[in-house]
């Protein structure tokens, strides 16, 4: 399961990638077909710097090269300016700018990973049925407000004893990674709330990775 979550993760992250550079691609050809002195600008801007590569290699050629780059880009960022075309029109946008659809930033998992990762998690693990089981849908009037401690052998209604229990839970989610969290045990007869209670925690916790 673990090996087949990540392929499919590297598979996203590819096409993430591709489908960005694919449409800097379109948007470059578009842009040189209105504007070709951009094109050209681009072409002489190349050639300035493999002579600058040149002068790296071969410290006593004269430092021509150099100058002519900066007068090139001055050039470039002017007719950007006058045309009003945008500076990055020629970079990938990626769906996520941090990790540039990568998955990691500086040696790290990005942010989008984990975004990206629960929901195939869900589908792996057929978890989709828990996403309409949550803290904020739950509906207290669905249980008696009267109490009958003959009945329920406590002097809270079952409305109250649910939203007790709500708010117990819900305080299980938010501690969970605390060291003295314990584990929780819900008894009951059937149709009391606990298979929802159980589905709310497991749901939060999917959402808070």
């Amino acid at each position: 399961m673990k090996r087949m979550i990540g392929r499919e993760m590297n598979r996203i992250y590819e096409q993430r990638r591709l489908r960005a550079e694919l449409a800097r691609d379109s948007a470059v050809h578009f842009a040189y077909q209105q504007h070709p002195r951009l094109e050209a600008l681009d072409r002489e801007i190349a050639a300035a710097g493999a002579d600058l590569l040149l002068e790296a290699i071969e410290p006593r050629r004269p430092e021509a090269a150099r100058a002519r780059m900066a007068r090139l880009k001055e050039d470039r960022s002017a007719y950007l300016l006058a045309h009003q075309i945008p500076p990055d029109f020629d970079q990938p946008r990626y769906t996520c700018p941090i990790c540039h659809d990568t998955g990691e930033h500086d040696g790290e998992r990005c942010s989008c990973y984990q975004a990206l990762l629960v929901p195939l998690l869900f589908d792996e693990a057929n978890l989709n049925s828990l996403k309409r089981f949550r803290f904020d849908t739950f509906d207290a009037s669905l249980f008696s407000d009267q109490a009958n401690p003959a009945l329920y052998q406590s002097d809270l209604s079952p409305r109250q004893q649910i939203l007790g229990l709500k708010r117990v839970s819900e305080q299980f989610v938010a501690q969970f990674d605390a060291p003295d969290t314990r584990s929780m045990l819900f008894i009951g007869k059937p149709g009391t709330g606990k298979t929802f209670l159980m589905a709310c925690i497991a749901q939060a916790l999917l959402d808070q990775g």
